[in-house]
């Protein structure tokens, strides 16, 4: 599960039973499941499963290349910015492609300026029929 308030762990269980149980996170990958991840990446079309793939090659992967890191933000930053989109994952997918953009600098281009860019015309575009869209924009 997507938990981009964290930069080390942006990736926690999405079940943790009280027996101590809980479901797969990163560290339960090995090299092997790493590397086909890298593999595959940037054929998958399902831009959300892109961006962790990508994101988790990022984290996990040996080697830490920046085109994974960059190729999760503009996956990430593909998820509209609508009312819909944003209560089901778009808030935690755009907040975690502008942490990947802060954490990798200069490397990621004016793709900050560019997310900034959209989230601010977003809010702009904002009506009553979006709902509380542009609270939570102004928010971020």
């Amino acid at each position: 599960m997507l938990s981009p308030a964290s930069q080390n762990e942006p990736f926690k269980p999405f079940f943790v039973f009280p027996d101590g149980h809980r479901s797969a996170i990163p560290d339960d990958l090995t090299a092997t499941d790493v590397g086909f991840f890298a593999e595959i990446a940037e054929t998958v079309t399902n831009i959300r499963l892109r961006a962790r793939l990508a994101d988790l090659v990022c984290l996990k992967g040996k080697s830490r290349n920046v085109n994974f890191a960059l190729m999760a933000i503009d996956a990430y930053r593909a998820i509209p910015l609508d009312a819909e989109t944003w209560v089901h994952d778009g808030e935690k997918c755009w907040e975690r492609a502008i942490s990947l953009a802060q954490m990798i600098k200069v490397s990621a281009g004016d793709r900050l300026e560019q997310m900034e860019t959209h989230i601010v015309a977003s809010f702009n575009a904002a009506t009553r029929q979006d709902g509380f869209l542009g609270l939570w924009l102004a928010r971020r």
